[in-house]
């Protein structure tokens, strides 16, 4: 009897044994699962942090692009604008020169005629003088 007392109670402290052996690994091995769902946890924490900042960033990048493409449409029409103000002011600057050339010629033909008048009537005084001389001299020869 006292032998299987001393069976049982070894029985037993090797069965009190392996369950502390296993309890102590299914211990082990939670505290581990526990650790790495912490870590995951924060992980996935620190991911949602990165994605919202980037989530961020993405936003105020998409706002730049469409201010900066806003600001090269302006720019765009305003140089469409500029080109087309030069192109107009070119083309009234043309047509300025144009008459300005075609007033200067009708002046210069203006001015040739004038002077060939001149020159006509300065032809025919010389001509009258001559001719007035003329009739004083024979005038004078009259009445001498």
């Amino acid at each position: 009897l006292q032998l299987d007392v001393a069976r049982n109670k070894k029985y037993r402290m090797d069965a009190e044994e392996r369950e502390r052996v296993v309890t102590k690994g299914f211990m082990e091995r939670e505290m581990r699962y526990a650790q790495e769902l912490r870590e995951l946890e924060n992980l996935l924490a620190k991911a949602k942090a990165e994605k919202d900042e980037i989530m961020h960033d993405s936003q105020y990048l998409q706002n730049e692009i469409e201010r900066v493409r806003e600001e090269k449409a302006k720019t765009v029409a305003d140089r469409m604008k500029l080109e087309e103000i030069a192109r107009a002011t070119s083309e009234r600057i043309r047509c300025d020169i144009r008459d300005g050339l075609a007033v200067k010629a009708d002046l210069e033909t203006q001015i040739y005629k004038v002077k060939r008048r001149q020159q006509e009537q300065e032809e025919e005084n010389a001509r009258l003088r001559t001719y007035l001389s003329k009739c004083k001299d024979d005038l004078d020869r009259a009445l001498r």
